[in-house]
């Protein structure tokens, strides 16, 4: 399927634990082998999506304390210097590659948040407009350069500071990772309404830019962002069914989500995410260690990689859960460009 132009799509829930790099960095990788140029960003302080795509020790290897990483982007704007550079990402496998993340980049979340308050405070400076615009001007223009389908960011689940806030405004899509128990019903509810609050805030930026008439187009950040639905994860399965107590949770959070849908969705998507999620993954147990371990996705493993009998039936859903989410992912992306 046709994706262009390119999609720029945020996994997050504002709660730890959620697997969401891990499903990320699968997803990925899957939307590579099926053909589509994709970009990952590691855009999360943990450093997580970085270390399972390319170990410690291959971080280490190509030297990538700061050169082709994040902090490289925007070295300049964190020195006040000047704009963003454009870095060329890491291949890390056919059709996949890595923007990895740098420890020092938390500067830039100060810089940020200091840019949002001069410009809500109508201090119409164009610099404080290019500083919350570079994140999606990188984006835009690095997808240019090497012509992705699909741009998928690995953020933290914090909603304090800017940095969220940016990268989620700078995005098409988000979908949120839910494991079926109460903290991820609290984290939808939180990050829904952080959501409207930053939507509402980039609006008033845009009457402020208007009112100013000094601030260049290409210095705004522009809002498109769509709520793409949900992703089941975690749960746990007896005699091939949702265990009774994940599926309580797992239909008490659809009423939080099915509002978010209503009020972030747009046209045929509210339609669409009501009625299901993007993809139900389980609890896989030992095979997501595996994959950690070995720095390779889920599926790609093989019956004689893990043994047990218990183990390869896991694998083998784990191969069908992730080809059925990958292709519903590619649908619905698809049909909003159609």
């Amino acid at each position: 399927m046709d994706i262009k132009p390119t999609q720029k799509v945020v996994f997050i829930n504002n709660k730890w634990w959620v697997w969401k790099t891990t499903l990320s960095y699968n997803v990925a990788c899957k939307l590579g082998d099926k053909g589509y140029k994709t970009l990952l960003i590691d855009a999360d302080p943990q450093c997580n999506m970085t270390f399972l795509s390319l170990g410690k020790m291959r971080y280490t290897e190509l030297g990538l304390f700061w050169w082709d990483t994040i902090y490289r982007v925007f070295e300049r704007i964190i020195q006040w210097s000047w704009d963003i550079q454009i870095v060329q990402p890491i291949n890390i496998r056919s059709n996949l590659d890595l923007l990895p993340w740098h420890l020092s980049f938390g500067d830039v979340d100060d810089i940020l948040t200091t840019s949002y308050g001069e410009i809500l405070s109508s201090v119409s400076s164009s610099r404080w407009f290019m500083v919350t615009s570079a994140f999606q001007r990188y984006i835009n223009e690095i997808s240019l350069k090497n012509n992705y389908d699909i741009v998928l960011i690995d953020v933290s689940p914090s909603m304090t500071g800017s940095l969220n806030k940016t990268i989620l405004l700078s995005a098409d899509f988000f979908v949120t990772i839910c494991n079926p128990d109460l903290f991820s019903k609290q984290g939808i509810v939180n990050l829904w309404d952080k959501i409207l609050t930053w939507k509402r805030e980039r609006k008033n930026m845009e009457l402020i830019a208007a009112r100013s008439q000094n601030i260049p187009f290409q210095n705004m950040l522009t809002d498109n962002l769509t709520y793409m639905w949900y992703v089941v994860n975690e749960f746990n399965v007896y005699k091939d069914e949702v265990i009774s107590d994940h599926d309580m949770w797992i239909k008490d959070m659809s009423e939080d989500l099915r509002r978010i849908s209503l009020e972030l969705s747009r046209n045929w998507l509210i339609e669409l995410s009501a009625s299901s999620p993007i993809g139900m993954t389980q609890d896989y147990s030992r095979i997501a260690a595996m994959g950690q371990q070995k720095h390779k996705p889920m599926y790609e493993f093989n019956d004689e990689d893990v043994w047990a009998k218990w183990s390869m039936e896991l694998l083998h859903k784990c191969k069908d859960q992730m080809e059925e989410l990958v292709d519903e992912f590619i649908t619905r992306i698809s049909h909003w460009w159609r």
